[in-house]
């Protein structure tokens, strides 16, 4: 995402255990950004702007805590293989729901099921063929790569109003997420209807 122009924030939380605040360290990222706290040497970015939030995992399931939060300036969110889906009826922002149909540790039926929970529009579920829960790391050759094109292609679209990526993300072309030649098990994007919890780019 940093080669988009984005700045990223990773707080270094959650050693060890489930991590259920996580999302707290999240926030406050944010927080502490707008607030000039994590400006030193990035004086030209413009820190009032909306912001793009993801996570894997549990790193995933408090993102997804996230985005049911106001104040923040949140437009989007990519929820990766998420551990968990129980705030998803809480979602306030765009967002894709990504998994795989091996993932053993958060299966795809709970990923599809917080995406139908999720009562905000435009969003997407997707889930890659053959990919495991290790799917987004990068140590030991695990990452193929399929996600890295369409986590900063969801923050152009909603941060930086850039028809093109949410083409990439909502569309029909051979490059969109659900019609890309990546293979999926199952892919759906929604966009609601009259009187849905909507912010379509």
């Amino acid at each position: 995402a940093a080669s988009f122009g984005f700045v990223i924030i990773a707080p270094r939380s959650c050693p060890e255990h489930y991590c259920t605040n996580f999302y707290k360290d999240q926030l406050q990222c944010i927080t502490a950004a707008k607030e000039g706290l994590a400006s030193t040497g990035l004086e030209s970015v413009d820190w009032l702007k909306s912001v793009g939030i993801f996570g894997h995992s549990m790193g995933g399931a408090a993102t997804m805590i996230s985005a049911g939060k106001d104040g923040y300036d949140i437009a989007a969110a990519f929820f990766l293989h998420p551990y968990y889906t129980v705030h998803a009826e809480d979602i306030k922002v765009p967002a894709v729901h990504g998994t795989g149909s091996s993932d053993q540790i958060c299966p795809a039926e709970e990923v599809k099921n917080g995406f139908d929970a999720n009562p905000f529009y435009p969003k997407v579920f997707a889930e890659i063929e053959g990919a495991t829960h290790l799917e987004p790391n990068s140590s030991g050759g695990r990452n193929k790569h399929r996600w890295d094109a369409y986590v900063p292609r969801l923050f152009m679209c909603h941060l930086n109003g850039d028809s093109d990526a949410c083409d990439l993300i909502y569309g029909s072309t051979s490059d969109s997420l659900c019609y890309t030649d990546i293979e999926m098990t199952d892919c759906e994007v929604s966009v609601g209807g009259t009187g849905d919890r909507n912010d379509w780019a």
